[in-house]
């Protein structure tokens, strides 16, 4: 008996439709796994940072102290208080000094009911010198009032264009916070008095690319949030789509703002808004540790 021929045509054709139900697949398996991702894995994956602030204007006795930054809850998009619970406790295990939370408390409604269940949550936080906040535009969509008295009362001062001073022994550094750039009224006037050459000073303001302004004052850490990170990135593109005022200092550390001695951090917040995805982009705890530069 002879051997059957073998047709090449044939076989090549067999091996392209092999490899292109292949490729079909494999695609079909990341379109299902990649939002199943960010939607079940990545968005509840809250990533520790850590860094290191320093300045020669940090005074001795606040030599390592940790300040906690937190941003973007965005409570009610997908987040509610038993998600909130676990931040409260990952937060309170990393044993702050100072806790700063910068605006979008809610992502569009606080009902009464919700809010009492938030204070109840929120009220466990931690910090020996002190809770910090300010609002951000999303928390105008909502209630504000409602926002800042939940906020109040669970032991946070809000700083809406106001300053604060934070005291160790016969030391201390200010803390200012600006109303929020796109539906508040943030003004300079009522704080730059608190503004002195040989104080420390943080600024919290929502909108991170404000930063240019803030840095022909005596400002020197700005914290913000608003952006997200861009809540998606595109591996070897970054983040295709960031809110207004958070397209230029997107995420993480910046330095010598526009040559000045201002420091940005930009926290990728730990909540999500529009879609409750995030990809490559973890939601974020910052520990911020000053350090007196000698």
């Amino acid at each position: 008996m002879s051997s059957p021929e073998i047709n090449p045509k044939t076989t090549q054709m067999n091996r392209r439709t092999f490899l292109k139900r292949t490729l079909a697949t494999i695609g079909g398996m990341l379109v299902f796994a990649i939002p199943t991702y960010a939607y079940t894995g990545e968005r509840h994956w809250i990533e520790i940072t850590n860094h290191t602030i320093a300045s020669p204007r940090i005074p001795k006795s606040f030599n390592g102290v940790r300040m906690i930054h937190i941003s973007d809850l965005h409570y009610g998009h997908y987040l509610d208080e038993t998600h909130l619970a676990k931040i409260v406790e990952q937060i309170n295990a990393l044993q702050p000094d100072v806790i700063c939370f910068t605006g979008d408390f809610i992502d569009q409604q606080l009902s009464l009911q919700d809010a009492e269940k938030v204070r109840s949550v929120l009220t466990r936080l931690s910090a020996r010198l002190g809770k910090y906040a300010i609002l951000g535009n999303h928390d105008y969509w909502g209630d504000e009032r409602l926002v800042t008295e939940t906020l109040k009362e669970s032991g946070f001062q809000v700083l809406v264009n106001a300053t604060t001073t934070v005291q160790i022994q016969n030391e201390f550094i200010r803390i200012s916070g600006l109303d929020d750039l796109l539906e508040g009224s943030p003004d300079m006037n009522q704080i730059k008095s608190a503004f002195k050459e040989d104080q420390f000073h943080i600024m919290l303001m929502h909108e991170p690319d404000f930063a240019d302004y803030i840095s022909q004052y005596s400002v020197d850490l700005q914290l913000s949030g608003h952006s997200h990170g861009g809540q998606i990135r595109i591996p070897f593109i970054g983040a295709p789509l960031t809110p207004e005022y958070s397209r230029k200092y997107k995420s993480g550390l910046y330095q010598n703002i526009n040559r000045s001695k201002l420091t940005l951090y930009t926290n990728r917040g730990l909540g999500t808004t529009i879609l409750p995805l995030r990809f490559s982009c973890r939601p974020e705890i910052a520990v911020l540790q000053l350090q007196q530069q000698l």
